[in-house]
């Protein structure tokens, strides 16, 4: 291809607060590389700063990453352009607050959610991973209700496509906007490329994080939607009647819809006890993650709603059993080595544990 080389914009903000999103950007990019060289295009990595370029750089080793700041600067002749623009024509080279420019050659940008960041409406292509406020709206405020439905009747009214991670949430769009059947939408369901995590020492990491017997692994966001507390009472149950099973969770704590909740976590373990057979690790580098995960006894996945789980893909991929809720995406992304149990049941939880 050359300099004709196909351009492509992806969006990537690499944040604690929800890692899952950088790790779908990876995944996205890494499996570009597995095309052949004369399909593969260049990428315009649209992104915070340089150094979280960088770090998606080595982390993909994708030959063709350009870097492209979500937000350029604009010297003084940029500006002038643009006011004379303005005054005269709808046309501007950069909109303010905006990337992509009148002149830009890439074809998309891909995963676009917010329209008054990008130049131009024709290039987005939208991806909605999920409708979890449909579903549980009492997790969220009203701000963001209105601010989501909002965002979603504009990429009806726009015309502008859509990509789902999974034929559950495709259903889920036309069931709650009908006026949006003859929206082209497609689905992409995506696996994971994983890094190489051979220098982690599962001994050190036992020793490091105080993990002393088989346990079990939760590597799941401290969101109320994640339901840590149905899976923590299913280990008391598991302890109460003699069987005692070390859970380790790994995962940001914060929760931006409910800044006390992680409050309302540590206050069951210690009020129960629980501090032994509870292991909370917060953020941790990846590597070390999926060594944990990969040495675990099983990885267990109690959310209440997904829009197709990254977790579940981890352990598709390193082959682990894995409990996990009964979800109906869950399903979709059949993973053969599992085992399904309602989410809201803490008996039926520890019951499966043991039987399994």
């Amino acid at each position: 291809m050359g300099s004709k080389r196909t351009k492509i914009g992806i969006v990537y903000r690499p944040t604690e607060k929800w890692i899952a999103g950088a790790y779908y950007v990876q995944n996205i990019i890494k499996a570009l590389s597995s095309c052949k060289d004369e399909l593969q295009p260049t990428i315009n990595v649209c992104c915070n700063n340089h150094s979280e370029f960088e770090e998606l750089k080595a982390s993909t080793k994708y030959k063709y990453l350009a870097y492209s700041p979500l937000y350029p600067e604009r010297d003084k002749y940029t500006i002038l352009i643009n006011r004379i623009l303005k005054k005269f024509t709808k046309y501007r080279i950069y909109t303010d607050g905006a990337w992509g420019s009148l002149f830009d050659k890439t074809v998309f940008y891909y995963p676009i959610t917010d329209f008054t960041e990008i130049y131009n409406i024709q290039k987005a292509v939208a991806w909605i991973p999920d409708f979890q406020e449909k579903y549980y709206p009492e997790f969220f405020s009203q701000e963001d209700l209105l601010a989501r439905e909002k965002g979603h009747k504009e990429l009806i009214q726009k015309k502008v496509p859509i990509v789902f991670s999974s034929h559950n949430a495709e259903k889920d769009f036309i069931k709650f906007y009908p006026e949006g059947k003859d929206s082209r939408t497609f689905v992409l369901q995506f696996s994971v490329n994983h890094p190489d995590f051979s220098h982690e020492s599962i001994d050190e990491l036992k020793v490091k994080y105080n993990i002393t017997s088989n346990y079990l692994f939760c590597a799941n966001q401290f969101w109320i939607h994640k339901n840590h507390l149905t899976l923590f009472k299913a280990i008391k149950i598991l302890k109460d009647s003699g069987k005692k099973y070390q859970l380790v969770c790994s995962g940001a704590l914060s929760e931006y819809r409910n800044n006390s909740y992680h409050q309302t976590l540590f206050n069951y373990i210690k009020n129960n006890h629980l501090e032994n057979e509870i292991r909370i690790l917060g953020f941790i580098p990846r590597t070390e993650q999926l060594c944990l995960m990969n040495n675990s006894y099983a990885i267990i996945h109690p959310s209440l709603f997904e829009g197709w789980s990254t977790v579940v893909e981890d352990a598709k991929k390193l082959n682990k059993f894995i409990f996990l809720s009964d979800l109906a995406v869950h399903r979709e992304q059949a993973p053969i080595n599992s085992c399904f149990f309602s989410p809201l049941d803490e008996n039926e939880i520890a019951q499966k544990i043991l039987s399994v």
